[in-house]
């Protein structure tokens, strides 16, 4: 069975020590399939930076100039579900200095009723 909601996380170079307990929470919500997309072994998308960047570039169909590795990632983070389709019915994406609570209970419930969950009203932003 497909969980209902696939996370991405861009990251490009060593993982943070605590990556350990990110995996945990990850672990801990079968409602979540979580993709790392980066250049450390942990990744379940392997890519160098100039490889994501290209891909970018190819999926909005110009050249991009990001202004470091961190605002490619970043910038890009709204796309990726477009960018890498899947089966999941609830696309998006988060950090890796988060530890996710338990989402069956607090997030669950909204998703039928809603298109977008964000931190704001007037812009898409934050995790999830």
């Amino acid at each position: 069975m497909t969980a209902p909601i696939r996370l991405f996380t861009p990251w490009f170079g060593p993982l943070p020590n605590w990556y350990d307990k990110f995996q945990e929470r990850i672990a801990a919500n079968p409602e979540i399939e979580h993709v790392l997309i980066g250049d450390n072994d942990q990744s379940h998308m392997a890519m160098s930076l100039s490889h994501f960047h290209t891909l970018v570039s190819n999926h909005l169909g110009f050249s991009i100039s990001p202004r470091s590795a961190y605002s490619l990632a970043c910038d890009m983070r709204p796309m990726l579900g477009e960018m890498f389709p899947c089966e999941n019915p609830w696309v998006g994406w988060c950090d890796l200095d988060i530890l996710i609570g338990k989402v069956d209970r607090v997030l669950m419930p909204f998703l039928d009723d809603y298109d977008i969950i964000c931190g704001s009203t007037y812009r898409v932003e934050g995790t999830l």
